[in-house]
C-alpha cells in the first residue's frame, strides 16, 4: 500500500481546523396516535413552518409507526401543521430555544372525521412515492402491485428507472448508477449485481431512495445519481418481529418467498436480526440476426419453435444480526452481520443459421448448462460518541467484505450443414469453463459533525479502503486445457477520501450547502500468464458539490445546484480476459480503462409541495462504452470497452401527488433525456448533434382506501421508443393492480397482485447500427405476467428501532465485477 499523500494529509487538517467552530441547532420530533383507539397513525403529512411569516421549512410524512422527526431546526417560534385523511388537521404552536437540543412533542392525538364518503371508510396509507429533500422515495413494504417482485423487477416500478434487456439500469435516461444496500454498497456489478437483486425479494425492502443530487459525504462514484435499496428493520421494545410468506405463478410455475424478522430489546441492549428464503424458476427466449458489411448473416432460433428455450431457476438464502449497546447517554457501540448465499442453475439452447448472400452456408445448435453460487459475508463494527447536546458527534466505522462466487459451466456446440438438426454435426466441441472469483474488501471511516452558532454547521469525515479482486478462470475443450481462455487475473484497488460539507442559513429563506470531496484512488492489475503488471497513474482530485435553497413564497422554493462525480470501470471490464460468448463472438476487458467524469447542473421548483418540476445539465468527458470490432474474414465479433470522446445531454422531470377526493390519491412522474455525443475512435466517428440520442418516461400510480380495511392500487409505467448512439429500442408499456387488506388490528395483512396485466412489458425490442456497416436486430422475453399472493403477520410493539449507521464500506464497490456480465457505461444515454 502506498503512503497517503501530501494533499490528502493536508485536506483532513484543513477539515478538522474549520471544525472548532460551533452552532446550535436542534431538531423537532414526535409520534401520531389515533385519539380514540391509541394507535399509531402512519404517513402522516408534517408541515413546520417559521413565524411570524409562516415560510415552510420543512414538509415530510410520518413513517410507519407515526414518527417523525425534522432536523437540522433553528432557533425560533414555528407552527407545526399535520394533516392526514380521515382525520382533523392540527396545528401546534412550537419554540426552539436556545437551550435546546430536541423538542419532542411526544403523543400527538388526531382526531377522526365524523363523516364518510359514500360509505366508503377512509384508511391511512402510506403512499408509495414521496419527495423529500434531494430525493424520490418510494414506501414498498405497504404496497400490493410490489408483492412478490424480485429486487430487479421492482426497480423497473420506480419513477424513472429503467432496465434493459441486459439488466443494465439507468435514470431518467442517465448511465452511471450506485447501488446501496442499506447504505452499503452491494460490492458487485455486471452479471453479478442483477443476480444479487434478482435473488431478493420485494418483501424484504421497505424503501427504495433515489438520490439524483447526493451530497459530498457520499462517495464520488455515480454520475447519475445514486439508488438505495433499504431493507426492513423491526422495532424494539421487549420482543417485536414479524413473519411473511409470498406464493407466485407464471408460465405453468410456482415461486415462492418466506422469512422473518425478530427484535428484542432490554436495558441498554437492542439486538436484531432477520432471514430469509426464496426461490425463482423462470422461462425466457430471444430471437437474434446480425448482419455483416461483407452481406454474411447470422440468425438466431428464427426458425418455428425455436424460442422460449431458456430457462432455469434461482435460490437465495439471506440472513442478517446486529446488536447495539449503549454505554452510556454519550457513549454506544454497534456490531452488524449480514450474509447472503444464492445458487441458480441455467439451461440455453439456441439454433444458428449462416447465411452468405442470402444462401444458406451452414448452422450451428449451442447448448449451454451452468451452475452459480455465491456467498457474501459483511462485517461492521461502529462506535458513536455524542459530545453534548448540540448535536455534535464523532463516529468511527470499520467494515470487512469477504465474497466468493464460483462458475462452474458446459458448452456443447454441434455445426452443420445446411440446417438439418436431425443430421449427424460435421464438428462437435465440448467446453467445460470454471471461474472461481475472491474479493475482500477492508475499509475505514470516521465522521464528524459539529453546529456552530446560530446559521452555520458543519460535517467533515475521512475513509480509506483496501480492495482485492482475485479472478482465475480455467477453460477445457475436450478435456484439454484452453490456453486461449484460461488465465488468472488480480486486481487491487486503494482509494483515500475526505470530506467537508458547510451549511449556511443566510435567512430564514435562503439557505447555501457547500461540499467537497477529496478522492485519489490507487489502482493495480496483474495478469499472471503471461505475467503483465499493469500499474496504473493514481487518479482523482477534488470534487465540489453545491446547493442553493430560497424559499419563494409560502407555498413555493427553488433549488439550484451543481455537482462533480465520477464513474469507476467495474472488475470486469478492466480485466483483459478473453470471454466466449459464442462460436463467433467475444468479449475482453481493457486494462488502461479511465474513468469517466460529469459536471452536472440542476434547477428543481417545488409548488405546494405537491408539484415538482426539475431541469438539468449534463457534460460527460473520457465516456466509455463498449465497441464491437467485426472481422469480415472470420466473421467474429469482439467487444471491447474504450474510452470513446465527450457527451452532453439535457434532462427534465415533472411530477404530482395529491388527493382526487378523500379516497383516491394520485401519483405521476414524467421525465425526458436529450444527449449527443461526440467521439472518434478508430473506424468509429461520431457526432449526432443532428439526429441527437432521447428517452422518455411516465409512471403513475392510484391508490384508493375502500371500505372493510381494504386498500386498492393501479400503477402503470410506459416508455416510448427510444435511441442511443448505436441502437434504437421499441416502447414499453405494464398496468399492474393489486389489492390489500389487514385483520386483527391490523396485525395480519394480506396481498393479492398482478403484474404486467396485459402481458405487455415482457419483451425487449432493439436495432443497433455501426459505422462498419454492420447491423443487429434483437427480441428478448420473459415471463412478465405474474400473480401473486401474500401474507404477514407482525407481533410485538412499535416503537423503537435500532440504530440506521452507515458502514465505512457505504459507497464502495459496486464496481466488483463477480461472476461476469458487460458491466458497461452507455455512451449518450
Amino acid at each position: 500500500m502506498k503512503k497517503l499523500p501530501v494533499a490528502f494529509i493536508f485536506f483532513l487538517s484543513l477539515v478538522f481546523t474549520v471544525s472548532s467552530f460551533a452552532q446550535k441547532s436542534g431538531k423537532i420530533s414526535g409520534v401520531f396516535l389515533d385519539s380514540k383507539t391509541r394507535e399509531s397513525i402512519p404517513a402522516v403529512g408534517v408541515q413546520l413552518l417559521k413565524l411570524p411569516d409562516s415560510t415552510q421549512v420543512a414538509a415530510l410524512f410520518a413513517d410507519g409507526n407515526g414518527k417523525f422527526l425534522i432536523e437540522p431546526v433553528s432557533q425560533g417560534k414555528y407552527t407545526l401543521m399535520a394533516s392526514m385523511l380521515g382525520y382533523k388537521k392540527k396545528e401546534i404552536p412550537v419554540e426552539l430555544k436556545k437551550s435546546d437540543s430536541e423538542v419532542n412533542l411526544g403523543e400527538i392525538l388526531l382526531e377522526t372525521e365524523a363523516t364518510q364518503l359514500a360509505g366508503v371508510e377512509v384508511i391511512s396509507q402510506k403512499p408509495l412515492i414521496e419527495h423529500q429533500a434531494g430525493k424520490i422515495v418510494m414506501n414498498v413494504a405497504e404496497n400490493p402491485t410490489t408483492t412478490g417482485d424480485n429486487v430487479l423487477e421492482l426497480l423497473k416500478k420506480v419513477p424513472g428507472v429503467t432496465v434493459d434487456n441486459n439488466d443494465n439500469i439507468t435514470l431518467n435516461g442517465k448511465s452511471g448508477i450506485t447501488i446501496l444496500l442499506d447504505d452499503k454498497p452491494t460490492y458487485v456489478s455486471g452479471e453479478a449485481l442483477s443476480a444479487l437483486l434478482k435473488n431478493m425479494s420485494s418483501d424484504q425492502i421497505e424503501k427504495i431512495e433515489v438520490m439524483n443530487n447526493p451530497s459530498s459525504k457520499y462517495d464520488a462514484e455515480g454520475a447519475a445519481g445514486i439508488i438505495n435499496i433499504k431493507t426492513k428493520r423491526n422495532n424494539n421494545i421487549g420482543i417485536n418481529g414479524s413473519v411473511y410468506a409470498s406464493g407466485g405463478y407464471a408460465g405453468n410455475k410456482v415461486k415462492h418467498s418466506e422469512g422473518a424478522d425478530l427484535s428484542f430489546r432490554s436495558g441498554k441492549w437492542i439486538l436484531y436480526g432477520s432471514a430469509n428464503n426464496s426461490y425463482y424458476p423462470y422461462k425466457n427466449s430471444s430471437v437474434y440476426t446480425r448482419e455483416l458489411a461483407n452481406g454474411n448473416r447470422f440468425e438466431t432460433n428464427r426458425g418455428d419453435g425455436e424460442d422460449w428455450q431458456s430457462g432455469g431457476s434461482s435460490k437465495n438464502q439471506s440472513f442478517k444480526l446486529g446488536a447495539d449497546y449503549y454505554i452510556d447517554k454519550k457513549n454506544v457501540v454497534g456490531f452488524l452481520w449480514r450474509s447472503q448465499g444464492w445458487s441458480s442453475d441455467n439451461d440455453n439452447y439456441s439454433n444458428t443459421r449462416i447465411f452468405n448472400q442470402d444462401v444458406l452456408d451452414s448452422s450451428y445448435r449451442e447448448q449451454n448448462n451452468s451452475e452459480n453460487s455465491s456467498g457474501n459475508n459483511t462485517f461492521n463494527l461502529n462506535y458513536k460518541h455524542t459530545f453534548d447536546s448540540t448535536g455534535r458527534f464523532l463516529s468511527f466505522d470499520v467494515d470487512y467484505v469477504q465474497r466468493n462466487t464460483d462458475y462452474k459451466g458446459t458448452e456443447n456446440t454441434r455445426y452443420y450443414m445446411g440446417d438439418d438438426f436431425s443430421q449427424n454435426p460435421y464438428r462437435i466441441e465440448n467446453y467445460l469453463l470454471q471461474r472461481p472469483i475472491t474479493s475482500d474488501i477492508l475499509s475505514f471511516k470516521s465522521d464528524y459533525m459539529h453546529p456552530f452558532t446560530k446559521t452555520l454547521s458543519l460535517e467533515a469525515g475521512i475513509k480509506v479502503s483496501f480492495v482485492e479482486n482475485d479472478n482465475d478462470q480455467k477453460s477445457y475443450l475436450e478435456s484439454v486445457m484452453d490456453s486461449t481462455r484460461t488465465n488468472h487475473f488480480i486486481y487491487n484497488e486503494n482509494i483515500f477520501a475526505a470530506y467537508a460539507i458547510v451549511n449556511k442559513q443566510f435567512s430564514e429563506k435562503t439557505s447555501l450547502q457547500l461540499g467537497l470531496r477529496y478522492e485519489l484512488t490507487d489502482t493495480k492489475g496483474h495478469l499472471l500468464n503471461p505475467d503483465i503488471t499493469n500499474d496504473q497513474k493514481p487518479y482523482g482530485g477534488l470534487f465540489p458539490n453545491i446547493n442553493f435553497h430560497q424559499q419563494l413564497t409560502k407555498n413555493q422554493a427553488l433549488d439550484v445546484s451543481y455537482r462533480y462525480r465520477l464513474s469507476r470501470p467495474n472488475y470486469r471490464n478492466l480485466n483483459p480476459f478473453i470471454y466466449r460468448d459464442g462460436p463467433y463472438s467475444i468479449s475482453m476487458g481493457n486494462p488502461g480503462l479511465k474513468p469517466q467524469y460529469t459536471h452536472t447542473v440542476d434547477i428543481s421548483h417545488s409548488f405546494f409541495n405537491k408539484l415538482f418540476t426539475s431541469i438539468g445539465y449534463n457534460y460527460e468527458k473520457d465516456d466509455y462504452s463498449r465497441i464491437q470490432y467485426f472481422d469480415t474474414a472470420t466473421n467474429i465479433t469482439t467487444s471491447i470497452p474504450q474510452n470513446i470522446g465527450k457527451g452532453q445531454s439535457i434532462y427534465a422531470d415533472i411530477s404530482f401527488q395529491g388527493n382526487i377526493t378523500k379516497w383516491w390519491m394520485s401519483s405521476n412522474y414524467l421525465w425526458a433525456n436529450l444527449s449527443v455525443v461526440d467521439f472518434d475512435y478508430g473506424t468509429y466517428k461520431v457526432n449526432n448533434k443532428d439526429k441527437p440520442n432521447y428517452s422518455f418516461g411516465l409512471w403513475s400510480g392510484q391508490y384508493f382506501t375502500l371500505p372493510k380495511n381494504f386498500t386498492a392500487e393501479l400503477t402503470c409505467n410506459y416508455h416510448p421508443k427510444s435511441r442511443e448512439t448505436f441502437s434504437d429500442s421499441r416502447s414499453q408499456f405494464s398496468l399492474s393492480a393489486g389489492l390489500k387488506k389487514t385483520f386483527f388490528d391490523k396485525k395480519l395483512t394480506a396481498r393479492v397482485s398482478v403484474n404486467d396485466l396485459l402481458n405487455s412489458s415482457g419483451s425487449w425490442e432493439e436495432k443497433e447500427s455501426y459505422p462498419d456497416g454492420t447491423k443487429t436486430d434483437g427480441v428478448w422475453r420473459w415471463e412478465s405476467r405474474q400473480v401473486w399472493l401474500s401474507v404477514s403477520y407482525r407481533f410485538g410493539k412499535q416503537d423503537i428501532q435500532p440504530r440506521q449507521r452507515k458502514s465505512a464500506s457505504d459507497d464502495e464497490q459496486g464496481r466488483m465485477g463477480n461472476g461476469g456480465g458487460s458491466g458497461t457505461g452507455k455512451t449518450g444515454s
